[in-house]
């Protein structure tokens, strides 16, 4: 189905954008993890609102704003700084397996515990 073609496609997407902080260019340079973490962060932001703007062209829905996609933001942004930092101290492969592993877990608490869900 489309939602798990998505969910492979996540799986992908995260597991394979720390493979350039191991390039030696990168390594030579000694790129803070901010750096790249704000780099990112920049992209999705701009990215996000280039989609908000596409719906309401399209569909004239406005933007509804949510205080939950500011407690998301505020723990994925420390999470890929981690990642960013780890990657180079651990690798690529390491850092992507115990984060899908603590994602999970971690996931599964919030969702049952926190939230109800079943």
């Amino acid at each position: 189905s489309s939602c798990t073609a998505l969910a492979i496609a996540a799986g992908l997407f995260n597991g394979s954008y720390p493979i350039f902080l191991k390039r030696p260019a990168v390594l030579a340079a000694r790129v803070p993890p901010l750096f790249f973490q704000s780099a990112k962060s920049s992209c999705c932001c701009l990215l996000g609102a280039c989609l908000v703007l596409l719906r309401l062209a399209r569909s004239g829905e406005p933007f509804l704003f949510t205080w939950w996609a500011v407690a998301s933001a505020a723990a994925w942004i420390p999470a890929g700084l981690c990642t960013i930092a780890a990657v180079p101290r651990l690798g690529v492969g390491p850092v992507m397996l115990t984060s899908a592993g603590t994602g999970t877990l971690a996931s599964f608490l919030a969702g049952s515990l926190a939230l109800g869900e079943r």
